[in-house]
């Protein structure tokens, strides 16, 4: 091979090497094209930070291919329908690189997933009274033995030599609960995020993009490339990530009701251990058939409240952004 042929490949290997290298450059999709905004639907949000996947329906699909390169330190971003090149800092950053001069403090989306919770009580009865062991080599019907234990958790011992393979528990209260307290709702309701935006990159510069892309300045690892649109609209192809921006919100989330009912003491622990005076655990005894131990010396048995969720709360209401931008990112 000739020394000019050599030279020629290695000059192509250094070459691709130094795209590679350039900061957010394996984040963007190859030939996204022209774009069309769609208008979003609730379901299409998704949190900064969070992976819906490409398309409508949030089915995860690979990640984007690298978006072109089209200079040092610059990648290709759509401009067409209103969409603009961003950057988005990562948490914690306040300064905009001086290729993005613009900087828009903004609130956003919540992180986090809003729940509500239920708390239920007995009004009356007692979960306290005997548990019955079941065993069998599989199905758990071989016999049976039954075991007076305080419910409060305190160690007592047991003998479980009977058992072979499986076992189970069961609760056998003297005083069932017949009735529930008032239930409390417990709300968590995630606040929202905050996202600093910088914008005013120039994009009249567009060779080596396609069609109504334009060459912009890639991110640093301060930031990530995002397009952002006035209003609320559904995401591109090649940008698995949404989130709805504003100067302000309005908060209208609350949580719903719920209701209680006797429930014949589920929800019973009883953990069973290795030797007396309970000093190795075992694990914890199911209510279903499942292995079991003849060794066990040892159990503590908490006794189940008596009333459990019936129907639980749900989140009601919604965050209105006031201004709202929607930023996409790869």
């Amino acid at each position: 091979m000739s020394r000019a042929v050599i030279s020629s490949a290695v000059a192509l290997v250094l070459v691709l090497a130094a795209c590679n290298s350039i900061t957010g450059a394996n984040d963007y999709e190859i030939g996204a094209g022209p774009v069309t905004p769609e208008r979003a639907d609730a379901s299409s949000e998704t949190p900064l930070g969070q992976d819906a996947g490409d398309g409508a329906d949030g089915a995860t699909e690979p990640p984007p291919e690298p978006r072109p390169v089209c200079g040092a330190q610059k990648v290709c971003m759509p401009i067409d329908s209103g969409w603009t090149p961003v950057v988005v800092l990562a948490n914690g950053q306040t300064l905009c690189p001086t290729t993005y001069p613009t900087k828009d403090a903004r609130k956003a989306t919540p992180t986090g997933v809003d729940t509500c919770g239920c708390s239920c009580s007995r009004k009356n009865g007692s979960c306290a009274g005997d548990v019955r062991i079941d065993y069998g080599p599989v199905t758990c019907s071989a016999g049976n033995f039954t075991l007076s234990l305080p419910g409060d958790g305190t160690c007592t011992s047991a003998d479980f030599s009977q058992v072979n393979a499986s076992v189970k528990f069961t609760p056998l209260p003297t005083n069932p609960p017949t009735a529930c307290n008032t239930p409390v709702v417990t709300p968590d309701l995630q606040p929202p995020s905050d996202v600093v935006v910088c914008g005013g990159a120039p994009t009249t510069d567009t060779a080596g993009c396609d069609a109504a892309q334009a060459c912009v300045p890639a991110a640093d690892s301060a930031g990530k490339n995002c397009i952002m649109h006035d209003g609320e609209f559904a995401c591109p192809k090649g940008f698995r990530r949404r989130t709805t921006t504003g100067t302000g919100v309005t908060d209208s989330r609350s949580c719903g009701s719920c209701t209680c009912a006797p429930d014949n003491c589920a929800g019973g622990k009883l953990e069973w251990f290795a030797m007396a005076g309970c000093p190795v655990s075992f694990g914890f005894l199911s209510t279903a058939c499942a292995f079991g131990s003849p060794s066990t010396r040892s159990v503590k048995y908490t006794a189940g409240e008596g009333c459990g969720v019936s129907t639980p709360p749900d989140v009601t209401g919604s965050l209105t952004f006031e201004s709202p931008q929607t930023l996409c990112c790869p």
